[in-house]
């Protein structure tokens, strides 16, 4: 797993991290279509990485859907911001949920745990 991050992975995140990934090409998460799911459409606000996996989970379940995003181009907050001098933003994901598991806080959005950030 340290190719795919470039850092030392604990052993006990690999399956996470691999399943994540897809390595072995299968979606563990995919959905299939749901009864009645054409009769309500779906407003997607953002097209980060949430919004944009909303957005292949509603057209798998068979919901249509549309994505609206306030800047030029998809990406969120890998949109917005810069990092000078990061080559990449996977060891912040791998130190997120190693503290997850240490304090039992979430990151999610509307989470008092997790501040708000607004764009530069």
């Amino acid at each position: 797993m340290r190719f795919a991050v470039a850092a030392d992975v604990d052993p006990d995140y690999v399956p996470m991290m691999a399943e994540e990934l897809g390595l072995d090409g299968v979606d563990a998460r995919a959905t299939g279509p749901v009864a009645g799911a054409e009769e309500h459409p779906v407003v997607v606000i953002g097209a980060g990485m949430s919004g944009l996996l909303a957005a292949i989970r509603l057209g798998q379940a068979g919901f249509p859907y549309v994505v609206v995003e306030k800047n030029d181009g998809p990406g969120g907050t890998w949109y917005e911001n810069t990092y000078p001098g990061a080559p990449t933003s996977a060891a912040t994901s791998t130190a997120t949920a190693s503290s997850r598991r240490t304090t039992g806080a979430s990151t999610s959005p509307g989470n008092p745990s997790s501040p708000p950030t607004s764009p530069g």
